[in-house]
């Protein structure tokens, strides 16, 4: 909640709001000269940098507009920075998952800026390419080549300059039956040249590097498309105009680069080029030799430019990027996800954020909209309508479900956050919408993570085939600067999956379902703490 005061010392306004961002979050439909207006606006659950500006009806700023930071709700300021800022791109490191933070972080209004790295896409274009195809074009007119002697035996036809030693010496070992063949030599043109060897692998070098942003640049923008319709944004499956644009010229260069080194004088070099290091001295060095004695004077300019791409030219690079403010909510399931994610030891699947797996490939967690793999909304359970509420439809339930699916060695295990003021355990509508949500997706066992401080484990078992367990686990979004408290609440995670797990098989074998969830209470009670 934020206090308001405003006060208009000039003419009357007949019409103004107040916006949050690009939001307007208040309409007042009249300012009188010379007053004075208080109004306590609500921000939601927003957080991070913002700006309050006052408008008129057409949209124009009537005051400056005022930049202030939305506080968390449980969590100070400086925690939820380093959080977002530093723990989750290093856990994200970690995984081997790239950091998709224009997206992840997507919310009300751009004020916070970050370095991220992108690729260097337009130097690789418009600078080494460019200047290397012109200089091809020059190049090919008037190849340099050397000539080469060959050796070889022919039968019955004399070609080239006959070696009457190694004839005679041949004629000898061989016998009557190639008394009329001869070893003749021949002086045969080559165009593999330390210059043209250089060309050449010029044209690979940045075919390699176009090629390599080419598959990194469709997996960034496939991973923001899920990472869009995870967060309900625009999730079209087009990329943007942009990317399309840099995609089809990237594409449209490295035809004419492979084009190059497909020409039947080159092709023979091809197999050569992959044991060529990039830096190699000695090619460089034997081809700005030949480049002063060339007649093509386009051989110069090529080993300069070779020169400066092998040591001037990164793929890579660091810019910045706006962070939006983002809603406390999706702050807290990133980072919920990262650390169950660290506290199984899994490694992300292709670079992205949605999928995981351990070494075994024994645990998977998914972290996207579970309607994919579940049943549509469009068939809600009898079960779930019970607990979301009769009055409740399908097309009301679309925006919504499970975000985080986790297979724990072939068991199916619900995951959800809840972040609120949560001073006891969780509201009862909010264990009854998980309980839905458990319903509709067909799963057995569920965990829900909140920063509350009460455990809790609530169970369903009127059904025997269909019973219901639900484990409410508080998880408070904090920072922890020791290295025993990392494990304990690495510990702690890992622990509860193990219980989901665990209550699970106790119900399918209908064993003692009460002296298992005593076990794991007092397991929480006395090892990590927690009132239950």
């Amino acid at each position: 909640m934020i206090l308001l005061r405003i006060e208009n010392h000039g003419h009357r306004i007949e019409r103004s709001s107040i916006w949050l961002g690009r939001t307007r979050v208040w309409i007042l439909d009249e300012l009188k000269e010379n007053s004075i207006r208080e109004i306590t606006l609500d921000v939601g659950d927003y957080v991070g940098n913002n700006i309050l500006s006052l408008r008129d009806a057409n949209g124009e700023e009537i005051s400056k507009p005022i930049p202030f930071f939305i506080e968390p709700n449980g969590l100070s300021s400086e925690e939820f920075k380093k959080i977002r800022h530093e723990r989750i791109p290093s856990l994200l490191k970690k995984f081997g998952a790239e950091n998709v933070h224009d997206v992840v972080y997507g919310g009300g209004y751009a004020t916070y800026q970050i370095d991220v790295e992108d690729y260097a896409i337009d130097d690789l274009l418009n600078h080494y390419s460019k200047e290397l195809i012109e200089l091809t074009k020059k190049i090919t007119e008037c190849l340099t080549y050397a000539s080469q002697k060959e050796v070889r035996k022919y039968k019955s036809e004399i070609k080239g300059k006959i070696k009457w030693q190694k004839t005679v010496r041949m004629r000898f070992q061989k016998g009557l039956s190639h008394t009329t063949s001869h070893v003749c030599e021949r002086r045969k043109r080559t165009f593999i040249t330390p210059s043209n060897l250089l060309l050449l692998k010029f044209h690979l070098e940045v075919l390699t590097e176009g090629a390599t942003m080419l598959s990194r640049i469709q997996q960034r923008e496939t991973e923001k498309m899920r990472w869009r319709g995870i967060y309900k944004l625009d999730s079209s499956r087009e990329y943007d105009k942009k990317v399309l644009d840099t995609l089809s010229d990237l594409r449209s260069v490295l035809r004419v680069h492979r084009y190059f080194l497909t020409k039947d004088k080159f092709r023979e070099a091809l197999p050569r080029l992959r044991f060529i290091p990039r830096d190699n001295p000695s090619l460089i060095r034997e081809a700005e030799f030949e480049a002063v004695r060339a007649k093509n004077r386009s051989y110069k300019p090529l080993v300069t430019l070779y020169k400066d791409f092998i040591n001037n030219f990164h793929p890579t690079f660091m810019k910045t990027v706006p962070i939006d403010t983002q809603r406390t909510r999706d702050f807290y399931r990133v980072w919920a996800m990262c650390e169950l994610v660290n506290a199984l030891d899994l490694r992300s699947i292709g670079h992205t954020m949605r999928e995981f797996k351990n070494r075994h490939e024994t645990v998977f967690l998914y972290f996207q909209n579970i309607e994919s793999l579940r049943h549509p909304w469009s068939e809600i359970s009898d079960e779930s309508a019970l607990y979301m509420g009769g009055d409740m439809k399908a097309e009301d339930l679309s925006f919504i479900g499970p975000e985080i699916y986790l297979r724990y060695e072939g068991i199916d295990v619900f995951v959800d956050t809840i972040y609120g003021d949560f001073k006891g355990g969780l509201p009862r509508e909010k264990i009854y919408e998980a309980l839905g949500y458990m319903y509709d997706f067909e799963f057995k066992v569920g965990i829900v993570l909140y920063p509350g401080l009460r455990f809790h484990i609530k169970t369903d078992l009127r059904v025997p085939s269909a019973y219901k367990i639900l484990i409410e686990a508080p998880l408070r979004p904090e920072t922890i600067k020791t290295k025993k408290q990392l494990e304990k609440r690495k510990d702690y995670l890992r622990y509860l999956v193990w219980a989901a797990v665990i209550l699970h098989r106790v119900a399918r074998k209908k064993e003692d379902m009460a002296r298992a969830i005593k076990s794991i209470t007092r397991t929480i009670e006395v090892k990590y703490s927690i009132k239950t």
